[in-house]
């Protein structure tokens, strides 16, 4: 028996689709869920952890300036970074819960007409 590759379910009782293409819309969800789940985590960690490291020129030390503000801008730079990648995920996460919607509803349109 086949088994969808996203959700790992039986492909026996899906929707009625053409043949070799097949889309799993609690499947699909399910993957913007753990998106959705991994953006939160990650932007969590941005805004409870790494936005309140203080660290820079003067927490390095005199012989360290350089140092430290190198640091700091790695920092600021990663912060940046997460903060992107996690709204970008959350964007990912709704368009994936869209599609599966518009797929979900144009499968029951196309199996409407069919009967």
């Amino acid at each position: 028996m086949e088994t969808h590759w996203l959700s790992g379910r039986a492909r026996t009782d899906g929707p009625v689709t053409a043949p070799g293409s097949f889309i799993d819309p609690v499947a699909v969800r399910a993957a913007a869920q753990r998106i959705d789940a991994a953006a939160q985590i990650v932007l969590g960690a941005v805004t409870t952890g790494l936005a309140d490291l203080q660290f820079g020129p003067a927490n390095a030390g005199r012989a360290h300036c350089a140092g430290g503000a190198a640091v700091r801008a790695e920092l600021d730079s990663l912060t940046a970074d997460l903060i992107r990648w996690g709204r970008a995920a959350a964007e990912l996460a709704a368009a994936l819960r869209s599609a599966a919607g518009g797929h979900e509803a144009t499968e029951w349109a196309a199996a409407a007409v069919l009967r």
